[in-house]
Parts: structure tokens; sequence; C-alpha cells
């Protein structure tokens, strides 16, 4: 039975900028600013009662909540609806046709993998396969990822073209260093496997990029190629991400392609850039006085990338991510479903069945839906309600990477740089 009595949730994110007492709530996401003459009440103050100062406001926000409560199971309760979901049928799937690659990037976690591609007996069985799993309204979107997947266009177009031949309403993203696309290749994209969106990875400017991806074909000035198909891509109404994988130790790399970035699609709303740390950065011991995230978010906030509040690492969710869902699978090379395109990766035997006999609701599977937490200190953690738990993938020995949000170490003043940014939009 709950009481009158209610105390500071603990998903409160308290932080000063620009004179200003703000708190942020990362379950209810929720932000207020405080006035002068309650800062000190509100930080003194450990429990609250219904006739104290603000507390209907409080309370309305998620600032305050029942002493009875307990939050973190409430986020338990937050994961498994968004784990269990009662529809059988598909919207989504994943797809990795091929793990061969034209790029030799030295931190590539796909790197040691055998160079393998789909058969022709695995790509018809796909498509008997979302045939079979699609949702009633026949809408569809595919996740292509590889290895490089323009390097199997012939795949691409058999795929979709069944596909739409079932009647299928298609669409489709990429992960794709880009450098393959050409005129014809994206009106293929647009007309036939119904791009929306893709991601191309830009590793730095001309000499950085070009010694970065190291391609075993020679293609001139590769990264003139990619800045030239970018355009071209975003000028077909194809929407580019482009993400820069930032070495701490050369920092200076990324602030050099955010800026590039910036002068060069200035004013294209079809094209952003955002940096994400290669995997096993985070676990690097911080030698400079600025931490290399942050002074790459104040880049990205100067240079007006820095991200939109609703699209932050700082909004709610109701999972860790779609692999964690009851209904979410990526076909692999070899025709078996798995949770996540990282699992084939380290452990091709963890799958959860394939496309010929279907899903197998195995240990792996249970793995993967079971919404428990990786670690004890989530449970304190402010963020818990903005990463569930963090990346099931990370939590194998061979990822060599944490599971948690990658700006927790700079976490104050992320959240400076993200009230200037609503301030200054």
């Amino acid at each position: 039975m709950s009481n009158n009595a209610f105390k500071k949730s603990q998903f409160n994110i308290e932080f000063r900028t620009s004179g200003k007492f703000l708190i942020y709530n990362t379950a209810s996401s929720a932000l207020c600013e405080l006035e002068d003459d309650f800062v000190n009440e509100y930080v003194d103050k450990e429990i609250w009662y219904r006739d104290d100062k603000f507390f209907q406001e409080l309370k309305q926000q998620g600032f305050i909540v029942n002493t009875d409560t307990d939050e973190v199971y409430s986020q338990q309760i937050i994961r498994i609806g968004g784990s269990y979901q009662n529809d059988k049928k598909l919207s989504y799937i994943t797809i990795m046709p091929t793990t061969t690659c034209n790029a030799r990037c030295y931190y590539c976690y796909e790197k040691n993998m055998n160079k393998k591609t789909m058969s022709q007996d695995i790509v018809e069985a796909t498509i008997r396969f979302i045939i079979e799993k699609v949702a009633e309204d026949k809408k569809f979107h595919i996740s292509w990822h590889g290895g490089e997947p323009l390097l199997v266009q012939n795949i691409i177009d058999k795929i979709s073209i069944g596909l739409k031949e079932a009647g299928i309403s298609l669409t489709c993203s990429m992960n794709t260093n880009g450098v393959l696309f050409d005129k014809t290749v994206v009106k293929k994209a647009k007309e036939l496997w119904g791009m929306s969106h893709l991601q191309v990875t830009l590793d730095g400017t001309e000499e950085v990029y070009n010694r970065t991806k190291s391609y075993v074909v020679d293609f001139g000035n590769p990264f003139k190629k990619v800045i030239e198909n970018i355009h071209l891509l975003s000028a077909n109404g194809i929407r580019v991400n482009i993400r820069h994988n930032v070495n701490y130790d050369r920092v200076q790399d990324t602030l050099n392609v955010i800026e590039y970035v910036a002068k060069e699609f200035k004013n294209d709303s079809n094209v952003i850039i955002y940096p994400a740390p290669i995997y096993g950065e985070e676990t690097k011991v911080i030698k400079t006085k600025e931490h290399p995230l942050l002074t790459v978010y104040k880049k990205l906030e100067e240079c007006g990338y820095f991200p939109e509040w609703d699209s932050s690492y700082l909004l709610p969710r109701n999972g860790v991510c779609s692999a964690c869902t009851s209904n979410s699978y990526m076909i692999a090379y070899n025709g078996k479903l798995y949770k996540c395109q990282h699992v084939p990766v380290y452990a091709e035997n963890e799958d959860v069945g394939d496309v010929f006999n279907g899903v197998t609701f195995n240990q792996e599977y249970k793995k993967w839906t079971k919404c428990d937490l990786p670690y004890e200190e989530c449970v304190k953690c402010k963020l818990l309600p903005c990463c569930q738990g963090g990346c099931l993938a990370a939590l194998n020995p061979k990822e060599k990477r944490k599971c948690c949000i990658a700006i927790k170490p700079i976490l104050d003043d992320y959240m400076s740089l993200a009230f200037k940014n609503i301030k200054r939009r």
C-alpha cells in the first residue's frame, strides 16, 4: 500500500550550466530549471509531502516518486513489455548476404571472419521465409549489412524482386562504405531496393580515410569517390548518416572530418554525421585533460551536428535494442537466424534457427529476450532507462568493450551541451 511520503527519483540527473540549476529525469524525459530560491531546499530535502512547495509539479514530471516505488523493477517491467510482442509476423529484418569486404579497416570487428556469401539455395529460402512471415499489411523493411553489401548486388536484386513479386511493399537501409555507388546503382537502390536511408563510414579526411580503408581495388582517390556518392545519394532523396569511428588517441582526425562534413554538406538536411567510439575505446585509460569524446561533442555542437534531444542518448527506451525483442532476427550468409549481426562474428553456432526450418526457441533465444540486467552497477545507474543494461553482444569476451552508454564518463558536460543546444535551436 502506498503512503504519502515521496523521495527524489534515482533517475534524476542534476547539473548546472550557465548559472542555472537543472534536473533531467531519464525515466520520464522531463527537464526543468529550478528557481534560485528553491535550489537549496530541493538539494537538502530527502522526503517530500503533498503540502510541500512545487510537490505537484515535481510529482507529475517524475522528479519525485512514492517512497514505496521500486524504480529498477519498474524498468524491468518496461523491458519485458518491449521485448515480448504478440504479433508473430515480421515487418523488419536484417540481412548479412556476405562477409566479404573491399576495405581493410584496422578496427573492423569482422576482420578475422572467413569470407562467405549466400548460396542460391539460401537466397531462395530467405525469400520464402520473409513471404511466410511478413505482416498482413505487407509492408517490409530490410537492413542490409556485411561485409560490404554492394559487392553482392545480384543477391540484393533477387531478394528484392522476389518480395515485390509477392506483393510486398519494400523499403531498405544499408551499412556500407559507399564507394561502389554510381548513378546506375543509386537509381536501382531507390527504385528496386526501396532505399530510404543508409549509413556510410567516413574514417577521416582524404589522407587518413584512404590509408584507413586500404581498399583491395584501386579506386584512384576513394575519398573523393565516396564524397561524390554521398552528394549523389542525397540528391536522389536518400538520407545519409555518416558514421565516424572515433579513435581516442587520434581525436584530431575526428575534429577534422566533422569540420569537413559541415563545410562540404552545408545546408544539406539529408546528410548528418555522428561519432561512435571504435569498439574497445571505452575501456582505455584516458590520459588527456579533457575526455576525447567531450572534445568531439563540443565540435559537433559548434558545427551544428549535436544530436537532437529526441534522437540523443538521453531518451528513455523500452529495451536495449531490436535484437532483444521477441520478433527480431538477422539472416546471415549461412542461412542461419541470429538475434544480432555481431553474433556470427564470434560464435557462428549461437543461432536461433534458420530460413529453412524457422525459429528455434533455444537457450540463445532466451538469453537475448530474458530482460535481465548484466551488471550490479546497472541497478544504481541514473542512465538505466536510456540503455536498459546496454548492448548484449558486448558481454562476449571477444568483443572487448563495455555495455555502458559512451557518454557516461562525460555525463554532466554532455548534459550542459545538450541544454545549450536546445536553447540555441
